[in-house]
């Protein structure tokens, strides 16, 4: 088992950089890194689970784009198992302007809820990152305003601004309602997109 997920996860980095080679370079290059995959679920709720969520948030937001001089990279779309070096190798290649990293929180306080963000000090681009993660704190109604700083694997590695948004609360009831509705993932879509669209 852990031999195929080597090799699963060895394949979707080849596809990676093949998709590379083959894609025109837009004016704007967006990478989304939908978290976890594969056998990593991340966090969960019954059977809801971290890594179809985020998945579903990430086409959602690429979605959204209408414009010709912004393109959209969904790292995770193909639900494949990459480690963090692997992902940081991956977005490396694509050489984005920029990367969000979609996440869920959990917390034995049901009550805990809304939508947060890291950015890590260690970044090449930390002053934009947090600028970015600001932005789209903004857009959401429920977010904690407090941006997080964390020298996280990916975020301190990858060479663009990068911003780790945790977007809500499994273990808070009116958090799971909207990540686990179409509507819901739509309407975080496009509130994300409409940030990113002015950077």
């Amino acid at each position: 088992m852990k031999t195929f997920t080597k090799i699963s996860s060895f394949l979707a980095v080849c596809f990676l950089f093949t998709l590379l080679s083959f894609t025109t370079q837009k004016d704007k290059l967006i990478v989304i890194d939908a978290g976890h995959g594969g056998n990593d679920f991340g966090t969960t709720h019954g059977d809801l689970r971290e890594k179809d969520i985020v998945r579903q948030v990430a086409t959602a937001i690429a979605n959204e784009n209408k414009e010709l001089n912004i393109q959209f990279f969904i790292i995770g779309e193909e639900d494949v198992f990459l480690d963090l070096a692997e992902r940081v190798k991956a977005i490396n290649s694509l050489d984005p302007d920029v990367l969000i990293s979609l996440h869920l929180n959990s917390s034995m306080n049901s009550n805990a809820n809304g939508t947060s963000a890291i950015v890590s000090p260690q970044n090449k681009h930390f002053g934009s990152s947090k600028k970015i993660a600001s932005k789209i704190l903004n857009s959401f109604e429920n977010s904690n305003s407090e941006i997080i700083e964390q020298n996280l694997f990916v975020l301190k590695n990858v060479n663009c601004p990068a911003v780790n948004l945790q977007l809500g609360y499994l273990s808070n009831s009116d958090d799971r309602i909207e990540l686990n509705s179409i509507e819901g993932q739509k309407s975080i879509g496009q509130k994300i997109y409409s940030v990113l669209l002015d950077l």
